[in-house]
């Protein structure tokens, strides 16, 4: 806007239009107003209101029609309400509630109204709205908007759809059209009708400060909802910030603060007593949590899968019922085995090259589940009595922490290992505790979710369209969940109680890349929370995560950059693209074959070298289909 600074410095009188110009509403158009009516109506007299939006544009349709007036009034429009509607006051009075509830400072445009008061210019309001003169200073007084005159079509009953409002505005002030200059968002009312008269005009047009948005999807979602969401984005993100920072805002923020409204709507329906986020992806959770709900006590526990896994050990027979509550990969090296074992590894280094194995050496599955591993039955004793070890210690922070009575524990999901174990030890140990488990998503196969008390907000047993659309960027997804520390590794005696490994990103540019991509998150549910449409939305799972997979699975060339070249710890440091030239796979296509299936966003992998857009998920989709009829 700084552009225009120059501009008006010539004129003493500047004119605003207020409706998308100095004054935003979080809809995406304005007849959306009228559903939120119908809500608020529905909601204050327990009545239903059918199909209220068209019987209101209806209405005024059919009041300009039979208008003798340049413009009408809002009682205008409700006299041509259908006569067989009830309370037809009463709604108008929610309709000029809800105008001021939802009207607030167009943020984009401030910059030119505040530079004009600093500059002691005669700000003029001139604007065509149907809404009463009361109504409309209410609005402006409310967002602290202050000026010199009002000059509004319902009251003159000229409009500047037809220049003649312009024309009295100017001989009601007594000056010529060279004193002034007008600034509006409409092409033909705010620009072409005032330079018709020879007065200067600005016309302000929408300012999309959005990435992640695809009309041709929107039909699979709640549109209403989500379109409005895009409003409130696109009038709200903070465009100095850098590019982390508004992603964030723009996707994680709206996953979050869908999925904590939906924890706290289960939290009340069960009666859970007590609030545990897990560590380390319930960090993020819980900050989100606290922020919309600031009056609930939560607590952050530190639990791993592995320092939740390896006290339970020493209740199996033996190493088959060990591996079939753990989740193992197809294959797994000597060293992270022996780690998820609960061993240290440069301990039995001696016993493991007696077998003539080593640290980096690849152990199948399968080979472990046929018991076929010949080191095992020389660590056997070790492995049990430090899983009896870590489950004593493990009972003693549990104590420390007062986890007993209906408890809800919170992480990001997927299998439900961490509930099963906790549920295992429970039995052992006689806890007086009943455990619900609320989770970003559970694995539609995973039987754990027929066994014990648990949900998945975007994902579970009965829904896998979700599951599967998340599944090819899955890296990106876990690691915009960190927690900036290490993750658990046991329970100790100390008086810390945990032990934590390193924390993976530290001194790391990754590290800093999501801090700033979940402040950004944390800042719109911040927002959002507090502006008033946020109580009339409803953020279900398709809208929370929409712009999410927008960036998963129909990446930019700048999502391909700033997430491709982000660092991921998987045993190793490696890039989420890790990728060869197209030219090289086309001579190599089985090398392209294996470094796709390993890669950690195929979506993005396939995009940064085809460099085109293309139904990247959708192909995906086509070529997991074909493998598995293959098998």
């Amino acid at each position: 806007m700084s552009e225009y600074l120059k501009i008006i410095d010539k004129y003493e009188y500047i004119s605003f239009d207020i409706f998308d110009t100095l004054i935003k509403r979080n809809l995406f158009k304005p007849t959306d107003l009228f559903d939120i009516v119908q809500q608020k109506y529905e909601c204050l007299t327990k009545e239903k209101l059918t199909d209220w939006k068209n019987i209101r544009i209806t209405a005024e349709r059919k009041a300009r029609l039979e208008s003798h007036e340049e413009e009408i009034t809002l009682d205008d429009i409700y006299k041509n309400i259908d006569k067989t509607i009830k309370n037809i006051e009463r709604i108008k009075e929610i309709e000029i509630d809800t105008e001021l509830e939802l009207c607030e400072i167009n943020n984009q445009i401030y910059e030119l109204y505040d530079y004009c008061k600093k500059q002691n210019k005669k700000i003029i309001i001139t604007s065509d709205m149907y809404l009463p003169k009361d109504v409309i200073e209410k609005i402006l007084q409310k967002n602290k908007i202050t000026y010199y005159q009002l000059f509004l079509s319902s009251e003159i009953k000229k409009t500047k759809r037809t220049g003649n409002l312009y024309k009295y505005v100017l001989e009601k002030l007594q000056i010529n059209k060279n004193q002034i200059i007008h600034i509006g968002d409409n092409k033909k009312s705010d620009y072409i009708q005032p330079r018709k008269l020879g007065i200067k005009a600005i016309n302000i047009k929408e300012i999309n400060t959005l990435q992640y948005r695809n009309n041709k999807d929107i039909k699979d979602i709640d549109k209403f909802n989500y379109e409005c969401l895009e409003a409130f984005l696109n009038n709200h993100i903070d465009i100095s910030k850098d590019y982390y920072w508004k992603t964030g805002y723009e996707t994680f923020g709206p996953l979050l603060y869908g999925y904590v409204r939906w924890l706290n709507s289960n939290f009340d329906a069960e009666n859970n007593k007590k609030i545990y986020f897990l560590s380390r992806d319930g960090y993020i959770m819980q900050k989100a949590f606290n922020i919309v709900y600031p009056e609930k006590e939560t607590c952050y526990i530190y639990a791993s899968r592995r320092a939740l896994l390896v006290p339970t050990i020493w209740m199996y027979k033996n190493l088959q019922e060990i591996l079939a509550n753990m989740l193992l990969p197809k294959e797994i090296t000597v060293k992270a085995f022996l780690k998820k074992l609960g061993l240290e590894p440069t301990k039995y280094k001696d016993i493991i090259e007696k077998y003539n194995y080593d640290f980096d050496f690849k152990i199948k599955k399968e080979q472990l589940e046929n018991g076929k591993l010949e080191f095992y039955k020389e660590i056997e004793k070790d492995i049990y009595e430090n899983s009896k070890r870590e489950y004593e210690n493990l009972l003693n922070y549990y104590k420390k922490i007062d986890f007993n009575g209906n408890v809800a524990i919170v992480d990001i999901g997927w299998y439900g290992n961490m509930q099963h174990a906790l549920e295992q030890i429970k039995k052992i140990a006689n806890w007086d505790v009943d455990i619900y488990g609320y989770y970003v998503g559970i694995v539609p196969e995973s039987e754990k979710q027929n066994i014990y008390n648990m949900k998945g907000f975007l994902f579970d047993k009965d829904r896998s369209d979700l599951f599967l659309k998340k599944k090819f960027f899955n890296a990106i997804f876990e690691t915009i969940f960190l927690a900036h520390h290490g993750s658990v590794k046991n329970y100790i005696e100390n008086a810390d109680s945990i032990s934590l490994y390193p924390y993976e990103y530290q001194d790391k540019k990754t590290n800093s890349d999501i801090y700033n991509f979940q402040e950004g998150a944390l800042q719109f549910i911040k927002d959002f929370s507090q502006s008033n449409i946020s109580k009339y939305l409803k953020i279900n799972e398709n809208v929370a995560i929409y712009n999410l997979l927008q960036l998963g699975n129909r990446p930019t060339n700048k999502d391909i950059n700033n997430f491709g070249n982000m660092e991921f710890y998987d045993d190793d440091y490696c890039k989420i693209i890790e990728k060869k030239s197209l030219l090289y796979y086309i001579f190599h296509l089985k090398k392209f074959k294996y470094d796709l299936e390993k890669s950690k966003w195929k979506n993005g992998f396939l995009k940064s070298i085809l460099k085109i857009d293309l139904p990247y998920y959708e192909i995906l989709i086509k070529i997991r289909k074909r493998i598995k009829t293959n098998e």
